[in-house]
């Protein structure tokens, strides 16, 4: 049985650069994707925090608009693909994500297709309402409204219907979170990771880290993360960080070589441009994480905000934001030979 060591962060505030303190905690869909996908497949998951105390879920990650329906988010992350690059330079964000109701594409799209209108033209008119309402900043359901066509097949009050309809899905899958959270013996009475011995630590088959701004507190500069990483790294153990998880390598010091341990490692991680857009972001944490890691040498490689994102370097797996939680899970269940088409 593969094993897998999860650090989770257990602060609880984080402090802000102009002075205060904002409430934080893991991101929750961070831990609660992976650990659901990991122990589904079978694995070992053993969790630990640097002082033994139980993290709490970052109650802005428990908001029903960050737990849409995983079909509806790739189905919109595929349309976004599909004028993201615009050559006007307009990017996608997490207003758009959250407050303009382009989750609702893909249930529209299949009101076309469902009153036999060709799935070609279907996608090609979902993609072009919902290019409308990221360019000027209107809501879907009015770009939608604005196509004869389309209203004529799916009238406003039916659209409506189909975002309420989505809007009520991702409220229970939050509150269905929440209690999983809030429920888990293993979650809620964490291991301390100073009481591994190295021999322990050698023993698992990867490290996986989650994210939530509560990573940048106590996962940054600790002895025992470094001690970790340190000795998974040596022996080229997967390794594997999501959203702000990757400032767990800011913990690490030099190598033999002298320069730092990941040095010229390519690393995905929570933006800059994510955090100016993000409520915590725009109220100023002590430091920005990509901006760190370019510091200490990471080859930063960044996709557009909002996007799921994985990237993979020798035996270090990064994924950039909370979007990319269920591919970032099965990716390293791929790495450790426990998916199919996987690498040992």
């Amino acid at each position: 049985m593969r094993r897998i060591l999860m650090i989770v962060s257990s602060a609880r505030e984080l402090p802000l650069e102009g002075g205060g303190t904002l409430p934080t905690g893991y991101w929750a869909d961070e831990v609660y994707t992976p650990l659901r996908r990991f122990r589904a497949a079978g694995v070992d998951v053993r969790i630990y925090t640097v002082d033994g105390r139980a993290g709490i879920a970052d109650p802005f990650s428990l908001e029903p608009r960050f737990h849409y329906p995983d079909t509806d988010r790739d189905f919109l992350a595929g349309i976004v693909r599909s004028f993201a690059d615009d050559p006007e330079g307009i990017r996608f964000t997490l207003h758009h994500f959250t407050e303009l109701d382009l989750i609702a594409s893909r249930r529209v799209y299949e009101a076309l297709t469902f009153a036999n209108v060709e799935h070609g033209l279907a996608r090609t008119n979902v993609e072009a309402a919902a290019k409308e309402s990221w360019k000027h900043d209107i809501g879907f359901l009015e770009a939608l409204a604005a196509r004869p066509k389309i209203s004529a097949i799916v009238p406003p009050a039916r659209a409506q219907v189909l975002a309420d309809s989505v809007r009520h899905d991702s409220e229970q899958l939050a509150q269905t979170c929440a209690y999983s959270l809030e429920n888990d013996r293993a979650l809620n009475a964490p291991n301390d990771l100073g009481s591994l011995s190295d021999e322990e630590i050698l023993s698992f088959d990867a490290v996986f880290i989650p994210g939530g701004h509560a990573a940048i507190v106590d996962l940054a500069d600790n002895r025992d993360v470094e001690r970790v990483l340190r000795l998974a790294h040596s022996r080229r153990c997967l390794i594997a960080l999501l959203c702000h998880g990757p400032s767990a390598l800011l913990s690490v010091g030099n190598g033999p070589d002298g320069g730092w341990l990941f040095d010229g490692y390519r690393v995905a991680a929570f933006s800059n441009e994510e955090e100016d857009e993000a409520i915590v972001g725009r109220q100023r944490p002590p430091w920005f994480l990509e901006s760190e890691l370019k510091n200490r040498g990471v080859v930063y490689d960044e996709a557009p905000p909002w996007v799921s994102h994985v990237v993979v370097d020798r035996h270090l797996l990064t994924a950039q934001n909370q979007m990319s939680d269920e591919a970032c899970a099965d990716a390293v269940l791929r790495k450790l030979g426990v998916l199919q088409g996987s690498a040992a």
